[in-house]
């Protein structure tokens, strides 16, 4: 069974196939309510641009929208315990903090929002920073009826694994092609490639057969799509996020 999901993971051309993967491993294992969120350019102590993180999950629209788009994620017990960290927590840790009272009002909405979903026991993963910058966590929501003392023991056997499969699933996707909002024409990603290889405008004009106007202007657009001062932090945006493209055939 590992080695069948390691396998798929690292054959993964795209994003969603290791999403796939990774789901049904998760699954065999009563994790269904699963949420990964990876952030690329995050300055120390923020969660950096979100129009380029990453977001899967398996959980519902509504739930996804105010949890990451609605920013509540901010004020989750967990995502403060993951901060500046790498490994898995067990969430009893967020429900020992409840009993004692040591939740903020912010917290404890985030918390009754995940009850209402139907979160109830589980755990959570920090990844290691693979560039600086780079933040990412996931969270493994238990099938319905599984209690966190359930979910602990089971982790017990097989956490060591699964949080094993976790760790190739976010190594693999940071290689493969992730837009976001941020999406690039494949002109804009070939001209890119040529500044990022070290040719000029005028080289990358001769290189392509236009006139260094239209080289300009494919550079304008993709500075604009990559929410990018100068040409060069889009180009580093569009290698982090393995968007730039060779020359096109």
């Amino acid at each position: 069974m590992v080695v069948r999901t390691l396998n798929g993971l690292l054959q993964a051309r795209r994003i969603d196939d290791a999403w796939d993967v990774l789901v049904d491993l998760l699954g065999e294992h009563s994790f269904s309510k699963i949420i990964y969120g990876a952030s690329r350019f995050a300055l120390p102590g923020t969660t950096g641009d979100l129009s380029s993180a990453l977001v899967l999950s398996t959980c519902p629209a509504e739930y996804v929208q105010r949890y990451v788009a609605d920013g509540l994620f901010h004020d989750a017990p967990m995502y403060r315990r993951s901060l500046g960290t790498v490994g898995a927590k067990s969430w009893r840790l967020m429900f020992e903090d409840e009993v004692a009272g040591a939740l903020s009002d912010a917290e404890s909405a985030v918390l009754d929002l995940n009850r209402n979903f139907g979160l109830n026991a589980g755990y959570t993963i920090a990844f290691h920073f693979l560039v600086p910058g780079t933040i990412a966590a996931m969270g493994l929501g238990a099938d319905d009826g599984l209690s966190q003392e359930d979910v602990d023991e089971l982790w017990e056997i097989h956490g060591s694994k699964i949080h094993f499969a976790c760790n190739v699933f976010h190594f693999k996707i940071m290689t493969l092609p992730h837009d976001g909002e941020m999406a690039l024409t494949m002109r804009q990603r070939e001209v890119l490639y040529w500044i990022a290889v070290g040719k000029t405008v005028a080289d990358t004009a001769s290189i392509l057969g236009v006139r260094p106007s239209t080289v300009e202007k494919h550079l304008r657009l993709a500075r604009e799509a990559l929410n990018a001062e100068t040409t060069t932090q889009a180009a580093v945006k569009a290698v982090v996020m393995n968007q730039l493209h060779g020359p096109v055939n």
